[in-house]
């Protein structure tokens, strides 16, 4: 009988020490000292869903409840950009009561999908909060033909053409075309006739009514083995059936002499033209092609690599039949005018030469004449 009093004694001075210790536990960690994080928001995340530009700024409201036994305020809140604008009550917020943060965004010249958020820094050094507001903006015409000026209906186009700049070495390189979908539908574009050294990827092949989304085309230049300036084109169909639209590509190849010691650019080759300008004087618009001259010499001490020789005005042949030159030694390069390539009557053309020299490596030859 004894034995079973003491059992019980036991199994019931358990449950008391445990609490005991819990609760010393709590005022260790900070509840007697008004350290709380017993802060509740009714929600973290509003969507406003699509609306209207010419609807002016759109507003909603965070609602946080403060559960702990001390007051507590709201420090600041800071938006991620200026399009957003949060307000909120400068009291303190006692415990069992709660307070609404206002968010306000301002969708004017901001057409498509938008994800902001705001910052919250409270009094009772819990973590910041952080509260997104995520919505699709339907642009007005104003808006879309300043940010997206080329209709390429369903869709409109930020631009035409993927200006590359200088490319040096085989570094690939990223442009981004973006695009948005005016109309009431989903529309899943397409590329067509894309070069293979360019890549195109996006997040998603559908861009949703409302929304835009951006194309990174990568431009890989080992894969276009080639120097000097590239023009090129690929096609993008906004819509299946929809007239294609041709997107320009413009890059210039540079080939990279960074490495070079200082030792390899002493023994380095050089190129020296006969000539920077060549003058045709006056031609007869009915006569054979005029025909012109120019040569290449080596100065330097190794062997002097041509890499290309191009003009890109009409009416402009050349013809060079060596790629390498050794050193003290020189070649020709032949060039033509075919008066049916020049409409004007005068003839102003430029040839780019292009070599293995690192310290001059692309250099130019004007032509002139005139009918």
């Amino acid at each position: 009988m004894k034995k079973l009093i003491a059992t019980v004694v036991i199994a019931v001075a358990i449950p008391v020490m445990s609490f005991a210790s819990a609760s010393e536990r709590k005022v260790k960690e900070g509840e007697g000292r008004g350290k709380s994080t017993a802060i509740e928001w009714l929600s973290e995340r509003h969507d406003f869903g699509a609306f209207d530009e010419d609807g002016g700024p759109v507003s909603c409201t965070f609602t946080m409840f403060n559960n702990s036994a001390q007051p507590v305020s709201i420090i600041s809140a800071r938006a991620s950009c200026g399009c957003t604008s949060p307000s909120y009550p400068r009291r303190a917020i006692a415990p069992g009561d709660s307070a609404e943060i206002k968010v306000t965004y301002n969708p004017a010249g901001r057409p498509g999908r938008f994800d902001k958020n705001v910052k919250v820094k409270l009094s009772d050094n819990s973590a910041v909060a952080v509260l997104h507001i995520v919505g699709v903006v339907i642009g007005n015409p104003k808006s879309l033909s300043s940010r997206y000026p080329i209709e390429a209906a369903p869709l409109r186009l930020r631009t035409e053409m993927l200006p590359y700049g200088p490319l040096t070495g085989a570094r690939a390189k990223s442009e981004f075309f973006e695009v948005y979908n005016a109309s009431p539908d989903s529309v899943t574009p397409q590329w067509v006739n894309v070069p293979d050294y360019i890549n195109v990827a996006s997040t998603t092949p559908t861009v949703p009514p409302g929304e835009q989304i951006a194309y990174a085309l990568t431009l890989y230049p080992s894969k276009l083995k080639t120097y000097g300036l590239v023009t090129d084109s690929l096609q993008f169909v906004p819509a299946p059936g929809a007239t294609p639209v041709t997107i320009e590509i413009l890059a210039n190849i540079k080939e990279d002499f960074s490495r070079l010691t200082p030792g390899q650019r002493m023994n380095a080759p050089v190129a020296s033209l006969s000539t920077e300008n060549i003058d045709l004087g006056a031609m007869n618009p009915g006569a054979e092609p005029a025909h012109a001259s120019f040569t290449i010499t080596n100065r330097g001490k190794s062997p002097l690599i041509i890499r290309r020789i191009y003009s890109l005005d009409p009416g402009v042949e050349i013809a060079c039949k060596v790629t390498s030159i050794k050193k003290g030694k020189s070649a020709r390069v032949d060039v033509t005018i075919l008066p049916s390539a020049v409409t004007d009557g005068m003839v102003n053309a430029r040839i780019s030469v292009i070599t293995s020299d690192p310290a001059n490596p692309e250099q130019t030859v004007r032509i002139t004449g005139y009918y």
